[in-house]
């Protein structure tokens, strides 16, 4: 009876206890993520009352607030940076007053996190087998939590986006072109950021996709805004938000400190490449560090910014340079996890709830040194799993000190990991791609 007990445990039990584990962590994580985005809702905190006000304002109105600058901010169109189709599309939710859309926006959270939790399981399942995806899985659940519950808290587009992203790139992994393109068009309309796909759908040559891209962004943008509003308003609301975001003064040329888009840009949250960059270098910006490594003009600092970005951008090209039939199936999806990161590296607003869009990356890495059905010859990944593994748990410790944030620790740790995965990828290529 003691041997039976000091025994050491099979494999297939160890694995088991992971399945029951893991589904009990995603039970409790979509529970609690429930609660949180319903509490703030019901009190309208965070982002929801901006979201629920438009809404709003459309279905009693059927048009968009035409205030764009009032005393009192909730008298003003809370949604200036979003197409006009986004708060149309949000206008049901008001038709029952706001309990109602508080307890169907909770509850719409906590189906596209679900949804975006299944199609992660699916990656690790394919790509390191079924009896591992859990433990690959729980593990990227709960190193993620404070990302998870920081876009849960703002109930945000976060988990929407990475939903249709993900919806996307599994019927783009399956063939399903046009359904591949629309749903990522969905999302580029919806969060603007996942646009990126676009060059991402080019450089690939997915010409199908692309083309159904192109076609679903153009209609669901104009096309329903339209009907409901006019054309000739469609334009003019199209029109008021290119001048807002696109053809306005820059956010450094907007004048004193306490300008409120000043402040929202300048915010220590916004882990951006040039919002970082200032508050390290500009001695003059509201926001900077206590030690700042040298100090320049705030004109330089804005340049070395724009520098760093466009080496980003031509690594990011090089990684992703060859067409799709080239790529094995791990392979493309490891492209897909850098470009869904990348939305968060080359965002000018970059808001630490967009660090849900880095889950796939944390999958494909997890899955990158597992034995796959497919792939037997896949190299070990030495210490580079783990390491990664680190790099994002520092990540997430951080987020306690609003210093390190300042700093742009989450900036900072997603290049590390793309970087990483993109050197993951050529160590694991096949051995007759590696000698080719």
């Amino acid at each position: 009876m003691s041997e039976r007990l000091i025994a050491p445990l099979d494999e297939a039990r160890i694995l088991r206890y992971w399945r029951v584990f893991g589904r009990l962590v995603l039970l409790v994580t979509l529970v609690v993520a429930g609660w949180i985005s319903l509490d703030r809702a019901l009190r309208q905190r965070y982002d929801f009352h901006h979201f629920y006000l438009d809404a709003a304002y459309v279905w009693a109105h059927g048009a968009l607030n035409p205030v764009l600058d009032a005393e009192d901010a909730d008298a003003t169109r809370q949604l200036p940076f979003y197409l006009p189709t986004v708060p149309l599309a949000l206008a049901p939710l008001a038709a029952g007053g706001p309990t109602v859309a508080s307890w169907l926006w909770a509850g719409l959270q906590v189906l596209a996190m679900g949804y975006c939790f299944y199609r992660l399981h699916q990656m690790a399942r394919r790509f390191s087998g079924a009896a591992h995806a859990p433990f690959v899985l729980t593990v990227v659940v709960l190193v993620s939590l404070p990302a998870t519950l920081e876009a849960i808290k703002f109930n945000q587009l976060s988990w929407f986006t990475l939903a249709l992203v993900l919806g996307g790139l599994a019927a783009l992994d399956r063939d399903r072109a046009v359904r591949a393109g629309t749903l990522l068009a969905c999302a580029a309309v919806l969060k603007l950021l996942p646009a990126i796909f676009a060059g991402w759908l080019l450089i690939k040559r997915r010409w199908a996709a692309l083309g159904a891209f192109v076609v679903a962004t153009l209609v669901i943008t104009w096309v329903p805004t339209s009907l409901c509003f006019g054309f000739e308003q469609t334009v003019r609301y199209h029109g008021e938000w290119w001048a807002h975001n696109i053809a306005g003064k820059a956010v450094h040329e907007r004048g004193s400190d306490d300008d409120p888009m000043v402040v929202h840009f300048a915010d220590r949250r916004n882990q951006s490449i040039p919002a970082v960059f200032a508050r390290l270098f500009d001695p003059d910006n509201p926001q900077r560090v206590a030690f700042q490594p040298t100090q320049l003009a705030a004109t330089t600092a804005r340049w070395a910014a724009i520098a760093l970005m466009f080496l980003l951008l031509a690594a990011y090209l090089w990684v992703v340079r060859k067409p799709w039939s080239t790529l094995d199936a791990w392979q493309r999806w490891g492209e897909a996890a850098i470009t869904a990161s990348a939305m968060f590296v080359f965002a000018p607003l970059s808001r630490t709830y967009y660090l849900v869009w880095t889950l796939p990356l944390l999958v494909v890495i997890g899955c990158a040194g597992l034995p796959a059905p497919d792939r037997n010859d896949r190299q070990p990944m030495t210490l580079l799993a783990p390491l990664a593994l680190l790099i994002w748990l520092s990540g997430m410790i951080a987020w306690a000190w609003p210093t390190m944030r300042a700093y742009g620790v989450h900036l900072w740790m997603l290049i590390a990991l793309c970087a990483l995965l993109a050197r993951v990828m050529r160590l694991s290529l096949p051995l007759s791609a590696r000698e080719a």
